[in-house]
């Protein structure tokens, strides 16, 4: 980055031009194959052997080593499929094509002339459009710190922001600004006030990786619910998290035992779903505990726990009957009836055995 990260990429083959061309995207660009295809690491860890100082403290606390490592890090909490696995180990030199990831300093990167204002280079070794090695080398002519905001006078070089730079050409992200785009981006060529990634940057690395996993969170609770017997009920709950959660619903009997995993019957639909279904409902059954759990490869939630209630029922019967009416021709008359039951009864008015208008009350 120049003043500039300059980047050297390698083919299985031999040495290819400086700068690899890449395909446009919004904003971000991408490291690519002679056939113009993305590189990228395949699922899993990628292993960074980190061999600079580990004992010297710099002006935010951390040394060389721990500063890197934090960037590592912060890539981590962007990305899904692939995630950075650091290694400090003694400070040293790496090996070229050796099968290992290493990050070192030196005068002169396997024998390799530094251009002029470049602070640091990653090698890439790959196969088709698959990542198979990578070193990053930290120009030794250069005086290096670890801070925030504004870059140092004289020269002082934050090695955080030139790793996290770095390390998103290791996952496959090239220079926007070589290619004509104008973002915002710790990608970009030159070095500048900026210190973290930026949203073009974290983008660029999910359209290749994923969202980063999440364990679920519980953004909906299933509420408590009162049905007479023989009616449904419905619980509802949702989670969110990545990748998307799946949910398994329990249930707690009324008057004690233990919280047990519900299966479809003939009393239980949509077990799996976010959506449970009691039907059937029973007296024996009211004051049972519903809730729901959301999981995923990286945790589970639990929702709040909502009980069912079961209120008995009874046959509609007659307190009122009708009484006849004796009114003038053309004149109009009312029939009211009343009736108790639980839960309380609809009306059907009927006129010689045949239905009348549905009435909402007695009359």
């Amino acid at each position: 980055m120049k003043n500039s990260c300059t980047d050297i990429f390698r083919t299985l083959l031999g040495l290819v031009a400086a700068l690899t061309y890449a395909s446009f995207a919004w904003g971000y660009s991408f490291i690519t194959n002679d056939s113009g295809q993305a590189l990228s690491w395949p699922a899993g860890s990628i292993t960074m052997h980190i061999m600079v100082d580990n004992t010297t403290a710099l002006s935010d606390g951390t040394t060389r080593a721990t500063s890197i490592q934090a960037a590592m890090l912060a890539w981590n909490a962007q990305i899904g499929s692939v995630q950075f696995s650091p290694l400090i180990a003694a400070a040293g030199s790496g090996t070229d094509k050796n099968n290992a990831n290493e990050l070192f300093f030196s005068a002169a990167p396997y024998d390799y002339g530094w251009d002029n204002n470049t602070l640091a280079i990653t090698t890439i070794w790959y196969s088709g459009t698959q990542m198979k090695e990578n070193d990053m080398i930290f120009n030794t002519a250069y005086t290096w710190d670890s801070y925030r905001g504004a870059q140092h006078a004289n020269n002082v070089i934050d090695i955080h922001r030139i790793a996290l730079h770095e390390l998103g050409h290791v996952l496959g992200l090239d220079h926007p600004d070589d290619h004509g785009q104008s973002v915002t981006a710790i990608m970009n060529s030159t070095v500048s006030d900026i210190d973290s990634l930026q949203a073009d940057d974290i983008a660029g690395a999910q359209s290749l990786y994923g969202l980063p996993n999440s364990p679920p969170a519980m953004v909906g609770q299933p509420a408590n619910q009162s049905v007479y017997a023989g009616q449904s009920a419905q619980f509802s709950a949702s989670a969110t998290g990545h990748p998307a959660p799946t949910y398994n619903w329990q249930r707690l009997p009324t008057g004690g035992g233990s919280w047990a995993n519900l299966g479809e019957s003939v009393n239980y639909s949509g077990t799996a779903t976010a959506t449970l279904s009691v039907g059937g409902t029973v007296l024996a059954a009211s004051g049972d505990q519903f809730r729901c759990v959301a999981s995923n490869g990286s945790g589970s939630a639990t929702s709040n726990a909502a009980t069912l209630t079961v209120i008995a029922s009874t046959l509609p019967s007659f307190t009122t009957q009708p009484a006849g009416q004796t009114v003038t021709e053309g004149q109009p008359v009312t029939f009211t009836a009343t009736a108790t039951g639980v839960p309380p009864p609809t009306y059907q008015w009927k006129k010689g055995g045949v239905p009348s208008l549905a009435r909402p009350a007695a009359a």
